[in-house]
């Protein structure tokens, strides 16, 4: 098997991550998804194998500030089960609307917006016609 010695598991997560936020930001504001709320949400750093596996010098690190499973599970519950008005395409994290970006510097311009919307969009109709060749 051969490893990409230049993968950077924080950095793939975090990217993953902000595409995640920016595209659900873009897609709750189109009116093909007027009728459903979209929602990113964070469950905080939480002592699972998957991160023990991925990153065990921060597990190790962090381990005691880390949330259990319940505590890590809490957030996305509540906006399973709540009857709080939401805010289609808002972040939460602990129960509350917060900020995703952690700085202006990671907040993608209009230019990378319209570029992520664009992209997906390609994706979904190469799909598309997959689909109907098979």
């Amino acid at each position: 098997m051969l490893l990409n010695k230049e993968y950077d598991k924080v950095t793939t997560y975090a990217n993953v991550k902000r595409g995640q936020i920016t595209l659900v930001e873009e897609i709750s504001k189109q009116d093909r998804w007027k009728n459903l709320q979209i929602i990113n949400m964070h469950p905080g750093w939480v002592a699972t194998n998957g991160l023990k596996d991925s990153l065990p010098m921060f597990f190790s690190m962090m381990k005691n500030r880390l949330r259990d499973l319940e505590e890590g599970a809490d957030t996305i519950l509540w906006l399973l089960l709540t009857e709080e008005n939401l805010k289609s395409g808002g972040f939460y994290f602990d129960r509350k609307i917060a900020s995703p970006h952690l700085s202006s510097s990671f907040n993608p311009s209009k230019e990378q917006r319209r570029r992520l919307l664009e992209k997906i969009e390609n994706y979904r109709e190469e799909y598309l016609l997959s689909e109907e060749i098979t």
